[in-house]
């Protein structure tokens, strides 16, 4: 069996391509980035046929020896702190999805019969409807600046680290970010995988702000494969586009576009977490994409200490307007995750969401109330920017903040 307690099986380690946007390849959005291999060096077919993708594959099939240990604390150390801190993650979340698209199918996925192949052969194979692209290495151009954000991914965000150095006060493990100079066109080589791509995954950044995005999806229409490939992407819904390209008037060259729109909260309460978001545009902007049969919206909220607050008012509105919710447990920056709100908030909140497990799970552990202080201090540095005060749109905190201050 591919998955089971002697192995530590990921979709991605055989149906996936990755860049940051430092143009480094990666496992996966949350993987660690190859420190040696980049887009100027490597072509996406020879990333994925490599040494190191193998090394992490055999690691997988064989987690409990020593070195494949090494392997797994290296690369996917993010994962596996999420399995331990809530019983899931990132690669668990993939898997599921797997398990319900093969139920509705009845058919085995590309991803295990690519590594049946690869356990067979020793080489992972370019099967049919098998990758997902995941290109960021167009650049992390972004319109906003949302608190929680990391630098390397927002252009904004990079400035605003840089002008009013918020480090005094908050982490961010992953830094700036790194502007690489390519010696080759960024999409030499995607010719080699065009006819294996199931979904093209687009980010950023924003990735409706950024002009290669759509480049890309140009070449996929030139090359003819772009009926048979899905779009996904995480988006702030501030936009549809930038200069003449609108992701609208691509639609219906692919297959159907799937979009995770970038929501933390209702109305005010988005705003003021996504800084320079505007709610009635992304309203506007998730009903013009819901009018048409082959998009479908639905939601990705990031927990942290201020989305947590008014949860249950986004999950009422998505609701009533018949959108999914799939919610992710801000990490990193470690101050901003809810397990450092002061513990009567903690357990009103546990009350509130009795049904969200990996927030109970985060909830009910220990916070530092210093992280708080901390994490309070670089809002109220933020307000000074945008001229807005915490404890108007979060009041509750106040007390606490100036109580342990």
């Amino acid at each position: 069996m591919i998955i089971d307690n002697d192995t530590w099986w990921c979709p991605r380690f055989f149906d996936h391509i990755y860049t940051h946007t430092s143009g480094q390849y990666a496992p996966c959005c949350i993987g660690q980035e190859s420190p040696e291999t980049n887009v100027s060096s490597t072509t996406p077919l020879e990333w994925y046929r490599g040494s190191e993708m193998n090394t992490l594959r055999d690691a997988s099939l064989n987690p409990h020896e020593e070195k494949s240990k090494m392997v797994l604390d290296r690369w996917c150390h993010r994962c596996i702190k999420q399995e331990n801190d809530y019983g899931s993650s990132y690669r668990m979340r993939h898997i599921e999805q797997i398990e319900r698209e093969e139920a509705g199918r009845n058919i085995q996925h590309p991803a295990k019969r690519s590594t049946t192949d690869y356990i067979n052969t020793g080489e992972a194979p370019l099967l049919e409807e098998l990758l997902q692209v995941q290109l960021r290495m167009f650049g992390n151009t972004c319109n906003l600046d949302c608190y929680m954000c990391q630098p390397h991914a927002s252009s904004i965000r990079e400035r605003s680290v840089k002008d009013y150095n918020y480090h005094k006060h908050i982490s961010f493990d992953n830094g700036l970010a790194v502007k690489p100079k390519y010696t080759r066109d960024l999409l030499d080589g995607f010719d080699d995988i065009a006819m294996a791509i199931s979904c093209v995954i687009l980010q950023g950044g924003e990735p409706l702000y950024i002009k290669k995005q759509f480049e890309m999806l140009d070449r996929l229409i030139e090359l003819g494969v772009s009926k048979n490939i899905r779009i996904e992407m995480n988006s702030n819904m501030s936009v549809l586009g930038v200069g003449n390209y609108n992701i609208m008037d691509y639609v219906d060259e692919f297959r159907n576009l799937g979009v995770s729109a970038s929501i933390d909260g209702y109305g005010l309460f988005n705003d003021y977490i996504r800084r320079r978001s505007k709610w009635d545009d992304v309203v506007s902007n998730m009903v013009t994409m819901n009018a048409k049969d082959n998009i479908h919206v639905d939601i990705f909220s990031t927990q942290s200490i201020l989305s947590v607050l008014r949860h249950d008012q986004l999950l009422a509105w998505a609701s009533e307007n018949s959108y999914d919710v799939t919610t992710f447990i801000v990490d990193d920056p470690q101050e901003l995750n809810p397990r450092h709100l002061p513990d009567p908030i903690k357990e009103e909140l546990i009350a509130k969401y009795p049904n969200d497990h990996d927030l109970i799970k985060c909830l009910s552990q220990k916070g530092d109330p210093k992280s708080f202080v901390n994490a309070l201090d670089y809002i109220i540095q933020t307000d000074k920017v945008y001229d807005t005060d915490v404890f108007e749109v979060y009041p509750e905190l106040k007390p606490y903040y100036e109580e342990l201050k």
